[in-house]
């Protein structure tokens, strides 16, 4: 291999990953290929150093709500792109992502975006927030670690939910 093909193959490494280094679709959902702006939202995902603001990335998607869904659902390299991706929906699109953020909190296999729903409740419009941690305490699979949380909780409101009743 010369210097030339040696310094190419690590520039395409370093500025993007190929669809296969993305990882397996998760289990019960269906392959997936990225528009090119969804390329370009991956690249800034698997930034090392932190990604731009989700509003930033969300420019040029046509669908910015599916496409941080995608990249949850498929993308498993580096890990923190799909965890920043999470964060975005939570930040964003939490009322259309009801659904996702209450199985995130109940499937024992989704533990990591399990504990980042109930770390971002602050940032949920209430109805969703409650919904989110009243599924975690009586459906998730810790509901004493899912009451630790919920009580950390800046809204009372919420917060209250960790509280047992008898």
């Amino acid at each position: 291999m010369n210097r030339t093909s040696s310094v190419s193959g690590i520039a395409s490494v370093a500025i993007g990953l190929s669809t296969a280094a993305w990882g397996a679709p998760a289990p019960g959902t269906s392959a997936w290929t990225p528009s090119a702006q969804e390329e370009a939202l991956l690249q800034q995902l698997s930034l090392r150093d932190g990604s731009p603001a989700c509003a930033e990335m969300e420019v040029g998607l046509s669908d910015p709500r599916a496409s941080w869904k995608a990249v949850v659902d498929h993308v498993s390299m580096p890990p923190w792109a799909p965890m920043r991706a999470a964060d975005c929906l939570i930040s964003g699109h939490s009322a259309a992502s009801r659904a996702d953020l209450v199985g995130w909190v109940t499937r024992p296999e989704l533990k990591g975006l399990g504990l980042l729903a109930l770390g971002r409740l602050d940032v949920m419009p209430q109805d969703v927030a409650t919904e989110v941690a009243s599924a975690a305490i009586t459906r998730g699979p810790d509901p004493a670690g899912a009451r630790v949380r919920v009580a950390r909780s800046a809204n009372p409101a919420i917060a209250e939910l960790a509280a047992v009743k008898e």
